[in-house]
């Protein structure tokens, strides 16, 4: 067993990302922001045409939006995560 090589391994293993996961999370990093804008934007058309009380509403919804964003970036730290675990399982089981 060379300890070097182990290492150097077990850094890469730690390092490990997944495509999918990174791209999860930069969905759900930008979903928030682009759904309060939009809906921001409607709601003060809305508001304009309803009066206020439908305006926050709409900001109200925008909130709601908002955080629909973070279950998706969950799942992206949950498949990047999995995917570190799994590469040191089997450093683990190939050193044993």
């Amino acid at each position: 067993m060379n300890k070097e090589q182990f290492w150097s391994e077990y850094e890469n293993a730690c390092k490990a990302t997944s495509i999918g996961g990174e791209l999860c999370k930069l969905v759900g990093g930008f979903f928030p922001i682009v759904i309060a804008v939009v809906s921001v934007g409607i709601s003060t058309g809305f508001a304009a045409i309803g009066g206020p009380v439908i305006g926050l509403v709409g900001i109200g919804f925008a909130v709601v939006l908002a955080l629909m964003g973070a279950p998706i970036a969950a799942l992206g730290t949950i498949a990047t995560e999995t995917k570190r675990q799994t590469r040191l399982m089997a450093l683990d089981i190939k050193y044993r």
